[in-house]
């Protein structure tokens, strides 16, 4: 019917969705669809931050590079004074922060992926007769204080060191009390040994993600390259070849040369140290027949911390401590046993890391990158997704172990605790159970000794490479 007034509205609707179904098939040719465009490596390390629940970090890392560094981190880090996330009572003066007549505070963003005793130190000026006051939180509570004083005499700028402090993986605000007249250059914050989060061969802004990269950095950044299918037979070390450090009543189940040899450890603890000689440099697995007891602190070359948590089960099994490059040569070994914790050998297995065993190793383990080449949006968003659920996984199910000896710090040395003092786990979701107080008077306990130096340091993580 010609005098409908309907007819025209269904003209102009039909005319609207030709011309919109015309204008996508002109522009996906020119633009490409969104969905399917290639993503480059800014834009993946982006999304793994996100993944990895640093998402409030974001807007803090200024350049792409900031986020390869806190991906990759492998160097010491400078944080000029007047980069601060807040501040109070304080003057900007290019980087540097001056308190006036009274104390100033600033706080810093400090994401960390991996967990480790990370050497703090700042840079500023001030008498030493005024104590300044370094306060590191993470998701609202207090992981350290400090207390320090500047070692100048007021006339120049000194570096003062708050040692190692232990920082598990989150968002950190590191907070700087400064005394009247103080002014503070730089926060200076050096990584332990550390695996880097990179692809095979570094960062690079403009770079397109390739399902290869891919690969690497998920394995990497949750820690399961341990996955990655063995290169060659295994170096399997009896128990016999531990040199027991402390304390001298250890138990030592059986012959040293047998197969049955075990070391045990009381409720004392046990410290222990072994050398190893790998014939050649690459990717190892290292791991233990080990029952996990009161819990377990593994350290390699005297730098790279490795913790088991406790259990309940009294079973020895092999369990992997960590994985990590070496060089060819000599390597040690240490580990801090909880009571009941048990050793009978260790293994370590040089691993394949070509671009495919990474590729199928990933897939095994729940995640398919799909077809060779750049990746796309839609599997980037579904990476990123599979990532930040693994990640949740991952840190519900970790710990952190302190022995009765005290622990293995990132320096090598066997710091605090006496016998008998008990264990301190950091259970699952956060918080830490604290060992009981040590017992006044003179030490009872047996003496600590510290590890041997590093022996044969690691290869360094890829240094992010400039935009060509």
């Amino acid at each position: 019917d010609a005098s409908s007034p309907t007819l025209p509205v269904k003209k102009t609707k039909r005319a609207l969705w030709i011309f919109a179904a015309l204008s996508a098939a002109v522009l996906v040719p020119l633009y490409g669809d969104p969905r399917r465009s290639p993503v480059t490596h800014a834009e993946w390390a982006r999304m793994m931050m996100r993944g990895l629940g640093f998402e409030d970090n974001l807007q803090g890392l200024e350049s792409a590079d900031d986020i390869f560094r806190t991906l990759a981190w492998s160097d010491q880090q400078n944080f000029p004074a007047s980069k601060y996330k807040r501040a109070t009572g304080v003057a900007t003066r290019k980087e540097f922060v001056d308190a006036g007549p009274s104390s100033g505070e600033v706080a810093y963003d400090l994401p960390v992926v991996r967990s480790g005793d990370y050497d703090v130190r700042l840079r500023l000026e001030g008498a030493p007769d005024k104590p300044f006051q370094v306060e590191i939180r993470k998701d609202g509570q207090i992981d350290a204080v400090e207390t320090q004083r500047p070692t100048g005499s007021g006339s120049g700028y000194s570096t003062v060191g708050l040692g190692p402090i232990r920082m598990e993986p989150g968002n950190h605000t590191l907070s700087v009390v400064l005394p009247p007249g103080t002014s503070l250059e730089s926060v200076q914050v050096s990584p332990p040994c550390l695996s880097p989060i990179e692809p095979e061969n570094g960062w690079r802004a403009p770079a397109l993600t390739t399902h290869e990269d891919l690969a690497h950095t998920l394995l990497q950044a949750l820690e399961m390259e341990g996955e990655l299918p063995p290169a060659d037979d295994p170096i399997e070390i009896r128990a016999g070849r531990f040199d027991v450090l402390a304390p001298d009543a250890a138990i030592r189940e059986g012959s040293d040369e047998s197969e049955d040899f075990e070391i045990r450890a009381t409720s004392e603890g046990l410290h222990a140290v072994v050398h190893v000689d790998l014939p050649q440099a690459g990717l190892y697995a290292l791991s233990a027949w080990t029952t996990a007891g009161d819990g377990q602190t593994w350290l390699a070359d005297s730098c790279r911390r490795a913790d088991i948590c406790p259990t309940e089960d009294p079973t020895a099994k092999w369990r992997t401590v960590l994985t990590s490059e070496f060089n060819a040569g000599p390597h040690s070994f240490a580990v801090l046993l909880g009571r009941g914790a048990v050793v009978g050998r260790i293994r370590l297995q040089r691993l394949k890391t070509s671009a495919e065993d990474y590729v199928n190793t990933l897939k095994r383990v729940g995640f398919d990158v799909g077809p060779k080449g750049p990746i796309t949006r839609d599997t980037a968003r579904q990476a990123m997704e599979w990532l930040r659920d693994r990640w949740k996984r991952k840190l519900a199910e970790s710990c952190l172990v302190q022995t009765p000896l005290g622990r293995l710090a990132a320096g090598g040395q066997v710091a605090g605790g006496q016998a008998g003092s008990g264990i301190g786990i950091s259970p699952p979701g956060g918080g830490v159970v604290s060992p009981p107080s040590p017992p006044t008077g003179p030490p009872t306990g047996p003496p600590v000794l510290p590890p041997p130096p590093p022996i044969n340091p690691q290869p360094p993580a890829t240094p992010v490479l400039p935009v060509r």
